[in-house]
């Protein structure tokens, strides 16, 4: 049976904050995490952001523009800033994992028919806060029959290989092609020091 709770053990914090907590699924364990984002940080993270200053989403390779991947990607080195260091060290209260101090950062837009096919993130270690859309937008598993619709403050995390290190092929995902609105995403590449991939998914109202 899946369960809600209130996590107060993942990291020493939360005995203080703990998180909101639901499980979505148990094999392979996904949970959802409520309220865990704000207004506030969600206007500063796409301020005087425009198309012009993003490139289309590539291949894995990095150096191929990919047409069934339909979205717009600013990739940068983290400034340290407070909101950089909030939400990085939020990652590590979700995860229970320690985060590298060489972080890149990224803003990712699926504007109106932006989606990605369904897909599996094996090689990179990503966090995408994003906003959610009227219409379309949501995350999907296809393997296991599961789709997450994006709530406003709430973030969406998993494991993507097991302990062995082969690839967990259930956690293979894709995004529903946006129908109505933008949905903006904050893309996170850290270096842990437990050297685990894992996803983790920010949802904000845009």
């Amino acid at each position: 049976m899946l369960v809600c709770r209130y996590n107060h053990t993942t990291t020493p914090f939360l005995r203080l904050a703990p998180l909101k907590e639901e499980e979505v699924s148990r094999d392979p364990l996904i949970w959802l995490y409520h309220d865990v984002l704000y207004d506030s940080e969600f206007e500063q993270l796409t301020v005087n952001l425009t198309r012009a200053e993003m490139v289309q989403g590539y291949t894995d390779n990095y150096t191929t523009t990919e047409k069934e991947r339909i979205f717009y990607v600013n990739i940068f080195e983290g400034s340290g800033e407070k909101l950089d260091r909030d939400l990085v060290n939020r990652m590590a209260d979700i995860s229970g994992l320690l985060t590298g101090e060489h972080t890149q950062l990224g803003t990712v837009n699926y504007g109106l028919g932006s989606h990605f096919p369904e897909h599996g993130d094996y090689s990179d270690i990503k966090a995408n806060p994003m906003t959610d859309v009227p219409l379309g937008g949501a995350t999907i598993f296809p393997k296991i029959n599961l789709t997450i619709q994006p709530k406003k403050g709430s973030a969406l995390f998993w494991y993507n290989i097991h302990n062995d290190w082969e690839p967990h092929v259930l956690t293979r995902h894709a995004v529903c092609p946006t129908i109505e609105g933008n949905r903006w995403s904050k893309l996170y590449i850290c270096i842990l020091l437990y050297l685990l991939l894992y996803y983790i998914v920010f949802f904000t109202k845009f």
